[in-house]
């Protein structure tokens, strides 16, 4: 029962480290990128999209290191279906989330392939390996780069306009620092959830991969919770709405593709990992049907958001108790 006890203190411990240490990380990355300048679209996708992930990365890096590849691939999976569940729906129960035409006609498409491809890769040859881990991580060099040209052909629609109170002219130093420290809690906070968890799937004789998919996953989502909600409240809906977006490409390109590089020589047995998949296809399914509604609202309402978080409480209360 004591080892049950620390186990849970350590795992909300590290979870607490990981929400404080990943608001920091992010606050900190959108104020070096004031002070630089750098183009909105940026913001949204990649510097607030990616930051948020970092919980992601540093935990499937962690988990995948110390043998833990189910619980680094279960991370990223239910991740995927957290952010759009229920930070979207959250989200816009908060506030009605607005969709711009970039967002449904480049965005959500890319999302949708980049979850096809995953797919796929686990269909042809029946789990995933080495050899999709170095497709994945090709085809997210490949993202970054069709993004970066994307923005320089239209730099003028996303140029970030300077800020009045950050500038060329406001010290970094600061930002840069912070930025650094809050990384390094956010490291020492992952690491302590990847070891709680551990012990927590040993003690409820629970598989990783379903520790991974619910709590773990769950725990890692919260940052980008939080990035969302301030994004909205500010009136920044392409921001909330790019962050997810950005996040879960990453997520699935990158982050997935470390345990894949990391994993056994005979793969990741598939049968465990159909049922998060079609999850995971349903709720982007949802998400673009709640978005485009092919009439000119072009927003996901409150009881759309409710909807969202209903189906993924159910799908994490399924997955928990068989």
């Amino acid at each position: 029962m004591n080892e049950l006890f620390i186990a849970l203190l350590w795992f909300l411990g590290g979870l607490a480290l990981i929400v404080y240490a990943g608001d920091g990380f992010v606050n900190s990355a959108v104020k070096i990128a004031e002070i630089f300048r750098i183009p909105a679209l940026y913001i949204g996708t990649f510097l607030i999209g990616f930051s948020t992930s970092v919980p992601e990365l540093i935990v499937a890096y962690i988990a995948a290191l110390s043998g833990s590849t189910d619980l680094a691939v279960g991370n990223v999976l239910g991740s995927y279906i957290c952010n759009i569940g229920f930070v979207i729906g959250i989200t816009a129960m908060v506030k009605p989330l607005k969709i711009s035409t970039e967002t449904l006609s480049r965005a959500i498409p890319l999302l949708a392939l980049s979850l096809f491809v995953t797919a796929f890769l686990l269909i042809i040859d029946n789990q995933f390996n080495y050899l999709d881990g170095l497709i994945l991580l090709g085809l997210f060099c490949a993202y970054l780069v069709m993004c970066f040209l994307h923005i320089n052909r239209n730099r003028s629609r996303f140029t970030r306009k300077a800020s009045k109170k950050t500038g060329a002219n406001s010290s970094a130093l600061w930002p840069c620092c912070m930025f650094v420290v809050f990384l390094v809690l956010l490291l020492f906070g992952s690491e302590m959830m990847v070891e709680a968890a551990r012990d927590l799937a040993r003690h409820f004789n629970v598989s990783e991969l379903v520790i991974g998919i619910t709590v773990v996953a769950v725990g890692t989502s919260l940052p980008e919770l939080t990035a969302c909600i301030i994004s909205v409240l500010r009136g920044e809906d392409d921001i909330a709405v790019g962050n997810i977006v950005g996040s879960n490409i990453f997520c699935l390109l990158c982050v997935l593709s470390i345990p894949l590089l990391m994993a056994p020589t005979n793969g990741i047995s598939p049968e465990k990992l159909w049922i998060p998949l079609t999850m995971m296809l349903i709720v982007t399914t949802v998400l673009w049907i709640f978005s485009a509604k092919f009439d000119k609202t072009c927003q996901i309402s409150r009881w759309e958001g409710l909807f969202l978080v209903s189906i993924s409480t159910v799908y994490l209360v399924v997955t928990m108790l068989t």
